[in-house]
């Protein structure tokens, strides 16, 4: 059984120190942003020794932040849910707008009716908005 880091998405490091393990052979991790060592919590450290397993992966192994808890505003959902929501992790987050309302910042004639909110590396969410009734500017169905 061999690791490889390679194959590790969420990990960068010099290849030439860890081109691979062989099982139970251990490397250092250094965690890429959104994602920390061994845990989901931001404040987590970003670098620890991890061992190859025998399903050729690396435990513990680089987790993705969890952001904090979010509630859609009203007149939206995330994948259809309406209440708050706990296990959001690092990445975009898309927000819909139900009803024909369209997202607060668009701008004719651009006027879709969702908008993408951000899980920084910080467990905090940027790009909140809002949605609102459609105007004569922003036609159709967005």
């Amino acid at each position: 059984v061999v690791c490889s880091l390679a194959a590790t998405p969420t990990v960068y490091h010099n290849p030439a120190d860890y081109p691979f393990r062989n099982f139970g052979g251990t490397a250092t991790l250094n965690c890429t942003n959104g994602h920390r060592w061994n845990t989901q919590w931001p404040g987590g450290p970003r670098q620890g020794t991890s061992e190859c397993g025998a399903d050729c992966e690396f435990f513990p192994p680089c987790r993705p932040i969890q952001c904090d808890p979010y509630t859609p505003p009203s007149g939206t959902n995330i994948g259809g849910n309406r209440g708050q929501i706990d296990n959001l992790t690092f990445g975009p987050v898309t927000v819909s707008c139900e009803g024909g309302l369209i997202a607060d910042a668009s701008v004719p004639p651009n006027c879709p009716g969702q908008y993408d909110i951000q899980c920084t590396d910080s467990g905090q969410f940027t790009g909140l908005s809002s949605c609102r009734e459609r105007t004569c500017d922003c036609p159709g169905s967005g």
